[in-house]
């Protein structure tokens, strides 16, 4: 890691300056930000819309993790919230969650600050006020410009299933949930219901009876799981081989863009500091998450 690089912690925050647009070499336009140490990084505004990210501003970020290749994940500090904060939010609408197997209940949409609609699970028994009263919310997390919210400050249980811990599950059946997204229901040996994206998994061969074994990886600002299954294909630690499909230098900081097929015919999109050289290159899988694999180079 460089020198740069260590002089920024993880969870630590920096006044970064927004440069200019930058094209990908695969099309994609990304926001180059500017560290006051001169670290540089491309930053992806996609889900910060209504941030006003635009070259010429300072914002302040957070660092959210570095990875073994020296690359940053940032989240900028939200226009109006930071997490740990109570706000006043205005109701929207009360919705009942009727013949759903993975929230029971209700949920509660309010009107941020910046006219966002946000969702959020309400507790049996929480009184809630009718559409157009203003509550007091407290905002749990801030992740990739989404604010997530709750009622109240305690920490979810996570007695059951341990955070880290490795489960035998069992799909149940796939259900849409309040979001629009579509889940795997699934359900531990002790019969606790979960959720888990469907669209994250449906290479895994996945569907109604089937079971397997996951890794709880961490627990929503509600107290939902966060469930890994065991992937198929890979598996952390190992080295796999990448056929280079695709080599191009990027512009922006004198990286190397790679896409590549492995042996079981998924393309993985690789930045590298080296050069290639030949039309292979061993990567090591350093974590999967969301169904897929972290590759690094083994340059």
């Amino acid at each position: 890691m460089n020198r740069m690089n260590r002089e920024l912690k993880e969870g630590e925050s920096y006044l970064f300056t927004i440069e200019k647009y930058v094209t990908l070499p695969d099309g994609e336009r990304r926001l180059r930000f500017r560290c006051e140490n001169g670290r540089a990084v491309l930053f992806d505004g996609s889900t910060y819309t209504l941030y006003n990210l635009e070259p010429g501003v300072k914002v302040r970020c957070r660092v959210d993790k570095i990875n073994c290749r020296g690359e940053l994940f940032l989240e900028p500090e939200h226009p109006v919230y930071r997490e740990g904060e109570w706000h006043r939010f205005t109701v929207k609408f009360v919705r009942e969650i009727e013949g759903s197997r993975i929230r029971k209940g209700r949920v509660l949409v309010v009107t941020g600050a910046l006219g966002e609609e946000i969702v959020l699970p309400v507790p049996h028994g929480y009184d809630i006020s009718a559409a157009g009263d203003s509550i007091n919310l407290y905002v749990a997390r801030i992740k990739k410009g989404r604010v997530y919210l709750s009622v109240s400050d305690d920490e979810p249980d996570a007695s059951h299933p341990d955070g880290g811990g490795r489960y035998h599950f069992k799909v149940t059946g796939t259900e849409v949930d309040y979001d629009g997204e579509e889940y795997f229901v699934v359900e531990d040996q002790h019969g606790v219901t979960h959720a888990m994206v469907k669209r994250y998994y449906e290479h895994y061969g996945l569907s109604s009876g089937k079971s397997f074994r996951g890794t709880v990886v961490k627990y929503r600002a509600d107290g939902s799981t966060i469930i890994e299954p065991d992937n198929p294909f890979y598996r952390v630690g190992e080295k796999i081989n990448i056929h280079i499909t695709k080599l191009e230098v990027n512009s922006a900081d004198g990286s190397w863009y790679l896409v590549g097929r492995d042996l079981h015919g998924f393309y993985h999109e690789l930045r590298s500091d080296v050069e290639p050289h030949g039309d292979m290159v061993e990567c090591y899988v350093e974590m999967i998450r969301k169904g897929k694999p972290l590759l690094r180079p083994l340059l």
